[in-house]
């Protein structure tokens, strides 16, 4: 492939958990950080990954992407007060690959 690049430093730092998941045809890659952060990057070819998106999670130590009939979930678990974070994920505005339907 083109302008693939196979390993890629992305500027977050202390991961702790990982995840991707695929909304339409748009690859994410979601990094928990025990720095008090969740980043959810979008992978655009060819530039590579791109940060999407930055949640601030405090006390976060693992994640999973849940895959329901309501969409993608991504549930973030949290030690103080002990508990779950969840989140869903939206796809906004026109998807392109849909318009061909």
């Amino acid at each position: 492939m083109e302008n693939f690049v196979e390993f890629e430093c992305l500027p977050t730092c202390s991961v702790v958990d990982q995840a991707s998941l695929t909304i339409d045809h748009t690859n994410y890659l979601v990094l928990l950080s025990e720095l008090g952060a969740l980043h959810v990057y979008a992978y655009l070819h060819p530039e590579g990954f791109k940060l999407f998106q930055e949640i601030k999670i405090k006390a976060a130590y693992s994640l999973v992407i849940v895959e329901i009939p309501g969409g993608p979930f991504i549930v973030v678990s949290i030690r103080s007060p002990p508990g779950i974070v969840v989140l869903r994920a939206h796809v906004q505005g026109i998807q392109p690959f849909r318009l061909l339907d």
